[in-house]
C-alpha cells in the first residue's frame, strides 16, 4: 500500500505518476482486482481522510508532457473496461426487469409518465428549431423580404402551444408519478418483508444483508430504488436529449445557404459539446470522486464532540444531573475549545474543493465563451456576414449542447452506482446476496409421538462462535436432558447460558459437534415446526407497536383467543392489575407506531398544535417488571395451546421483586405439566430444589452437573454460587 502524507489535495506530481501508472496492458488491468488502488492519506483541519486512487482512471489534470493522445488512449481503453465490466456485472437485466414490473403494476400511468420524460428531453431541440424559424421569420420581415404576412404569428403560436403542452403534462405526469411510485414502493415493500420474514437471524446480521434493508426498507419517502430508476431514467434521457439536440443543430447550420457558416455552426457544435469535457479534463477531481474514507484526527475536537453529545442526548441526561457532573461538562468543552483554537473544522469536501487547481479551472470561464468571441472576430472582419439572429441562436445551441453535454455528464457519474442499488435489491429478493442457511425436511414432533410427551436434548461435543467473531461461546458441551425434566442452567455472567438456549430453537448453528432432539439431529428438523414446540421466555421483551391484545397473541395463528384466555393468562402473568388500570384495556397500544406524524414551528410552538402533537405521539411508559409480566402472560396464552413441549425461561424476573418471582415461577412449574422446562437465572433459590437436573457452566464450559444436593456435597462451582446467594440471609 503507497501512502502520500499531505496537507492539500493530491499533488500535480502526485497525480502525473497516477498517469505514468495507467499506461499498461489491458491484461494487467482485469488480473489486479483490488490492486489497482493505491491508497493515500491527506489531512484537512481536523480531519484525515484516506482515498483510494486508480492510476488508470481518467486523468485528472490537463495533458502535458504526456500528450493529449496518450490522455484519449487512456480514456478508451478504461470507457471500453468499464462498459464491459458494467455490462457483464450486471447486464441491464435487472433494471430491465425493473421497468417490465412498473409496467406491470400500473401501465397507463408508466406509459403517461415516460411519454412526457421523453418529450421533455427533446424540447431543447424543438426550442432550438421553432427560435430558427422565429429568427428567420423576423429577420425576412425587417428586410421586408417575407411572402408570408402570418409566419411571425404561425412560429409564435407553435412556441405558445408547446409551451402548454409542457406545462399541461407536467401536471399530468405529477398526479400519474405518485401513484406510480406508491405503488412501486409497496410493492417492493411487500416483496422485502416477505423474504425478511424467511429468514434466519444468521441470515439477517450478514453486512450485505443489513445494506439492504437500511438503504431500502424505509416506510417514508419513495426509497432509494425509485430514486436509483430515476437516475439510470434520467442518464438514457440525457443521452437521447443530447443526441436530438446535436442533430437539430446540424440540420439547422446544413441548410444554411453559406458553406462558410457551415464550417462555423460546426465549429461552434463541437467547442459547445468538448467544453464540458474540456473542464472534466483540466480539474482536479473532486473526493467524492474517490472511494475514502475520512475521520477525526484532532483529540480537542473529538473530546468537544463527546461533550456535545453528553449533555444534548437524553439517555444521558438523568445521569448527568444525578451525578453532579453536567458543569465537568461545560468545564471540558471550554478547555478543549481552547486547544482547538482556529484549527479547520469544515467538512473535507469544501476543504478539498479549495485546494483544487483554480487557476486551470477558471479556464472554463474562457472556453464557455469562446463561441461568442470567434462570432464577434468574425463581426469585426465583415459585419456583413453575420446576423443579429445568427448571433442568437448560436448562443442558444451552444448553450443547450453544453448543457446537455454536462447534465448526460453529471447523470452518468452514478449510472454504476445506480445500477448497482436495483441489482442489489433483486439478488436479495432472489436470495443471490445471502446464502440461506439449510433447513431441515423432518416434520416436528414425529408421526406418532405422544403429544403428552416433552422433549428430549442431548448435546453431544457442542462448541460455538456467534459469526464474525472468533471467540467460542460454547466449548464442547455434552449433557442429556431426558424428557419432562426441569432443569436449572447457573453460573456467573458471561459463561453461555443465554447462547446455549439459542441453539434449541435454531436462532444459531452449532460450530462443531451435534444436538439431538428426541434422538435425531436438530438440523434434520424443519425450523418452523421446531420453533413452533418452543415457548421462549427472555429476559428482555419489548411490547410490539400493536394492542396488549395482539401483543398477547401474536404467533398464535388460526387460534381463536377468547377473552376468558386472556384474562387467564394475564392473571398467571400477573400483569391483570395494572392492565385493568389502563383507560383501553387490553386495546391499549403501549408505543404508538413511529414516523407518522411530523411538526413545524417557525417561531414560537403554538400550544394548540402542541397539544394535539403531544396527544398523537404519546406513550404509555410501563416498567421493566410490567414488561417481563405481560410476556409471562404471553407464555401462558402459548402454554395453553398444547403444542408447546419445551420451555425456556431466561432470566424472565430479574425485574420482578422476591414475592412476584416466586409466584411466577411457582405458577410456571405447575402449568409445564409433562413438557421440558429450562431455566436460567442467577437467583436460583426458589427452582434448584425442585430440578431434576442442574447444569453449572463458566467461560463457556460445563463444569458441573447433578441434582441440587449432589452438586452441594461435590463443594465445587455450585458450591461456591449458592452459598453466596445463602450469605445474603444469614445473620453476623
Amino acid at each position: 500500500m503507497q501512502q502520500t502524507e499531505s496537507l492539500h489535495a493530491p499533488t500535480e506530481e502526485t497525480i502525473n505518476t497516477d498517469i505514468e501508472s495507467s499506461v499498461e496492458s489491458e491484461e494487467d488491468i482485469k488480473g489486479k482486482g483490488d490492486d489497482l488502488y493505491e491508497f493515500k492519506t491527506a489531512r484537512f483541519g481536523v480531519w484525515e481522510v484516506v482515498y483510494a486512487s486508480n492510476p488508470n482512471s481518467v486523468p485528472s489534470i490537463a495533458a502535458t508532457a504526456l500528450g493529449i493522445g496518450s490522455r484519449f488512449k487512456c480514456l478508451l481503453r478504461l470507457r471500453s473496461s468499464n462498459m464491459s465490466k458494467l455490462i457483464d456485472e450486471y447486464s441491464g437485466r435487472y433494471f430491465i426487469r425493473l421497468v417490465k414490473e412498473m409496467y406491470n403494476l400500473a401501465p397507463r400511468h408508466f406509459v403517461i409518465c415516460m411519454v412526457y420524460e421523453l418529450w421533455a428531453s427533446l424540447e431543447d431541440s424543438l426550442s432550438i428549431y421553432l427560435t430558427s424559424r422565429l429568427l428567420d421569420s423576423i429577420s425576412e420581415k425587417i428586410q421586408g423580404t417575407s411572402s408570408n404576412r402570418y409566419s411571425i404569428l404561425w412560429v409564435l403560436g407553435l412556441r405558445i402551444a408547446c409551451f402548454n403542452v409542457t406545462r399541461k403534462g407536467r401536471e399530468i405526469m405529477h398526479k400519474n408519478r405518485d401513484v406510480l411510485k406508491s405503488r412501486i414502493k409497496f410493492h417492493f415493500l411487500s416483496k422485502l418483508i416477505k423474504v425478511m420474514s424467511t429468514m434466519e437471524l444468521k441470515e439477517l446480521e450478514d453486512p450485505e444483508a443489513i445494506d439492504v434493508i437500511n438503504g431500502y426498507t424505509s416506510f417514508r419517502g419513495q426509497g432509494p430504488l425509485w430514486y436509483a430508476f430515476e437516475g439510470v431514467k434520467d442518464t438514457l434521457l440525457a443521452g437521447a436529449g443530447i443526441i436530438s439536440t446535436i442533430t437539430m443543430a446540424f440540420s439547422l447550420i446544413k441548410a444554411s445557404s453559406s458553406s462558410k457558416s457551415n464550417g462555423i455552426g460546426t465549429f461552434f457544435i463541437a467547442v459547445a459539446a468538448l467544453q464540458p469535457l474540456f473542464v472534466r479534463f483540466i480539474s482536479d477531481k473532486e473526493l467524492y470522486d474517490y472511494p475514502f474514507v475520512s475521520y477525526c484526527v484532532n483529540s480537542a475536537y473529538s473530546r468537544m464532540k463527546a461533550m456535545h453529545n453528553l449533555l444534548f442526548e437524553d439517555s444521558y441526561q438523568e445521569d448527568l444531573i444525578s451525578d453532579g457532573a453536567a458543569d465537568f461538562v461545560y468545564q471540558e468543552f471550554e478547555k478543549n475549545r481552547e486547544i482547538l483554537g482556529d484549527e479547520n473544522t469544515s467538512h473535507i469536501n469544501s476543504q478539498w474543493g479549495r485546494n483544487s487547481n483554480q487557476v486551470i479551472n477558471n479556464y472554463y470561464y474562457i472556453v464557455q465563451d469562446i463561441p461568442l468571441i470567434t462570432l464577434a472576430i468574425k463581426v469585426f472582419v465583415n459585419s456583413h456576414d453575420v446576423s443579429l439572429s445568427s448571433i442568437t441562436l448560436v448562443q442558444k445551441i451552444s448553450q443547450a449542447v453544453s448543457d446537455g453535454v454536462e447534465i448526460l455528464f453529471y447523470q452518468s457519474r452514478s449510472l454504476s452506482q445506480n445500477l448497482a442499488k436495483i441489482t442489489s435489491v433483486y439478488k436479495f429478493l432472489d436470495k443471490e446476496l445471502i446464502k440461506p442457511s439449510p433447513d431441515g425436511a423432518l416434520s416436528y414432533p414425529a408421526e406418532g409421538l405422544s403429544k403428552e410427551v416433552g422433549m428430549q436434548i442431548e448435546f453431544k461435543g457442542i462448541s460455538f462462535t456467534y459469526p464474525d467473531t472468533d471467540r467460542a461461546v460454547l466449548s464442547d458441551l455434552s449433557f442429556t436432558i431426558p424428557a419432562g425434566s426441569l432443569v436449572v442452567i447457573v453460573g456467573v455472567n458471561g459463561s453461555g447460558k443465554s447462547s446455549l438456549t439459542k441453539l434449541l430453537n435454531r436462532l444459531y448453528d452449532v460450530t462443531e459437534g451435534e444436538i439431538l432432539i428426541d434422538g435425531k439431529n436438530i438440523r434434520d428438523y424443519k425450523r418452523a415446526d421446531l420453533r413452533r414446540a418452543v415457548a421462549m421466555l427472555r429476559q428482555f421483551h419489548e411490547p410490539y407497536p400493536l394492542t396488549l391484545r395482539e401483543n398477547l397473541s401474536l404467533g398464535l395463528p388460526g387460534r381463536e383467543i377468547s377473552s376468558e384466555e386472556l384474562g387467564l393468562a394475564l392473571q398467571k402473568g400477573g400483569a391483570e392489575d395494572f392492565v385493568s388500570k389502563l383507560e383501553h384495556g387490553l386495546d391499549t397500544i403501549l408505543d404508538p407506531v413511529s414516523g407518522l406524524s411530523e411538526s413545524y414551528f417557525p417561531d414560537e410552538p403554538v400550544a394548540k398544535l402542541k397539544a394535539i402533537l403531544s396527544e398523537k405521539t404519546k406513550s404509555l411508559d410501563i416498567s421493566g417488571g410490567e414488561k417481563q409480566r405481560l410476556a409471562a402472560a404471553r407464555t401462558f396464552l402459548r402454554l395453553g395451546g398444547g403444542d408447546i413441549r419445551l420451555l425456556i425461561a431466561d432470566e424472565p424476573t430479574s425485574a420482578l421483586d422476591p414475592e412476584a418471582e416466586y409466584n411466577l415461577f411457582s405458577r410456571i412449574r405447575e402449568q409445564r405439566g409433562h413438557r421440558t422446562a429450562i431455566f436460567i437465572t442467577h437467583r436460583f433459590g426458589h427452582l434448584t430444589r425442585h430440578a431434576d437436573l442442574i447444569l453449572c457452566l463458566n467461560d463457556g464450559k460445563l463444569v458441573e452437573q447433578g441434582t441440587h444436593e449432589e452438586l452441594l456435597a461435590q463443594k465445587g462451582e455450585y458450591f461456591k454460587l449458592h452459598n453466596v446467594q445463602a450469605k445474603a440471609f444469614q445473620t453476623d
